[in-house]
């Protein structure tokens, strides 16, 4: 209720990664918009069972009032992270358009709300919750809007309310998809079927449980609550369990290059908010992302700063020098890669590199003193050595003036392209003068 994740065990944050149910553990939309549609009915409904015929007339505005002042006061229990002050200007601006008697959701509630967060948080516009947030809301906001009016005049079935949270569930589910591949780099299959069982016991026991536990706390009587929040939990991670533990429930994707998801963002939305028939380039637009994610190459062999590890790619995938140690470096590489896999499997591959070139890493104390290379090795050395020999070396103060490498192959092994971090570098404002790098 408070966002604090501390007690949650590890097993159970994986499988509701790995289950795509993961967005319900931080205080963000869905949440607040469960919290905010809760207080917002009951007052409401209150409101309209009053005798009052002021109250009977206005209930709608006052109810919004009240949810309004409720969100705020979450946002305080909540310790006004950003995903909730996200998720706050979102139902803020959603309650006053109930004031002003305007459009609750509308696309122009969506762009207005992202300027604001963007003018309070810049940074926000990179992160993968701005993104995926804006991609759902605003997916939703233009289907639910196609939909009624294709629906006008027709008389709602029994099962309209089940569809609805199928469709729900689907649209944003695709529309954040791509996203999460480009930042997470997986895509998770049995998401869809998981937030379907899910999504609707958070908001039909989990959010009203703990608005009754609330409720009650001054009065002791918190358990009537909590009873049926932890049942609703409990369901929760009983879906995800079982989800996360099905065969090839998630698959990796590499890591695509910064213009593919921005040219897929612009073609959407040129696709979905043009009017004429140059709507038309969208289609172009989303292709030309696909035919570039699935282009994406990955360095051949990545080099990390300091000489810390080494990465080739060989037929069986990464293969990484160190079973352990530069974990941190480690995983990112694996998970850009798109592999699935953990540092010591990797490192089993270390022994099968693609020839002509073939790479060693030193990185222990115990290393030999003295080495006589071969034209066609690459060695990467931190430890003081004698490297005799017409090899490439790498050694730890040269790496400290490069920085992490990265090196492309040609078709026959040979190196193509070799990119040095630091050298991206020397434009910024931050980064030292060229000089003391080569002088550190």
């Amino acid at each position: 209720m408070t966002g604090d994740r501390s007690a949650i065990e590890r097993n159970h944050v994986i499988a509701l990664r790995q289950s795509n149910l993961a967005h319900l553990l931080a205080i963000s939309g869905l949440h607040m918009g469960l919290l905010v549609g809760v207080i917002f009915g009951a007052l409401r409904w209150i409101l309209m069972s009053a005798p009052l015929f002021l109250l009977q007339s206005n209930a709608k505005k006052i109810a919004a009032i009240g949810a309004l002042i409720f969100a705020f006061i979450y946002l305080g229990l909540s310790g006004f992270n950003i995903a909730t002050q996200r998720a706050f200007l979102m139902v803020s601006l959603m309650l006053c358009a109930i004031l002003f008697d305007r459009r609750a959701l509308s696309l122009r509630a969506v762009a207005l709300a992202a300027w604001l967060i963007l003018i309070y948080r810049p940074e926000s516009l990179l992160s993968a919750g701005f993104q995926m947030s804006f991609a759902a809301t605003f997916a939703l906001v233009i289907s639910f809007r196609w939909i009624n009016n294709h629906r006008q005049g027709r008389r709602k079935r029994w099962f309209s309310p089940i569809l609805t949270v199928v469709l729900t569930s689907l649209i944003a589910g695709l529309a954040t998809a791509p996203i999460a591949a480009a930042h997470f780099n997986q895509i998770v299959h049995f998401g869809l079927l998981a937030n379907i069982l899910s999504v609707p016991v958070m908001g039909a026991l989990v959010a009203p449980g703990a608005i009754l536990a609330v409720s009650l706390m001054p009065f002791g009587a918190e358990a009537i609550g909590l009873f049926v929040v932890d049942f609703g939990l409990a369901w929760i991670l009983t879906v995800a369990s079982f989800f996360s533990g099905q065969q090839n429930a998630i698959s990796g994707v590499v890591m695509p290059k910064t213009w593919v998801l921005s040219l897929a963002m612009v073609a959407v939305l040129q696709f979905s908010l043009w009017q004429g028939q140059l709507r038309i380039l969208g289609l172009f637009g989303i292709c030309a992302a696909g035919i570039g994610l699935y282009q994406t190459q990955r360095p051949d062999v990545l080099i990390a700063d300091r000489g810390s590890l080494v990465g080739v790619i060989t037929p069986e995938g990464r293969a990484l020098s160190k079973p352990k140690g530069a974990g941190f470096v480690a995983r990112i590489w694996l998970e850009n890669d798109g592999e699935k896999t953990s540092q010591s499997s990797a490192h089993s591959h270390w022994a099968i590199q693609k020839p002509p070139l073939v790479f060693h890493h030193w990185s222990k104390r115990n290393s030999p003193r003295k080495i006589h290379c071969k034209s066609n090795e690459i060695h990467v050395s931190i430890v003081p050595q004698e490297i005799i020999g017409d090899c490439v070396i790498y050694r730890e103060k040269d790496l400290d003036r490069t920085g992490a490498i990265a090196i492309w192959r040609g078709q026959n092994g040979e190196i193509k392209k070799i990119d040095v971090t630091l050298s991206r570098q020397q434009t910024r404002l931050w980064s030292p003068p060229r000089w003391k790098r080569i002088n550190r």
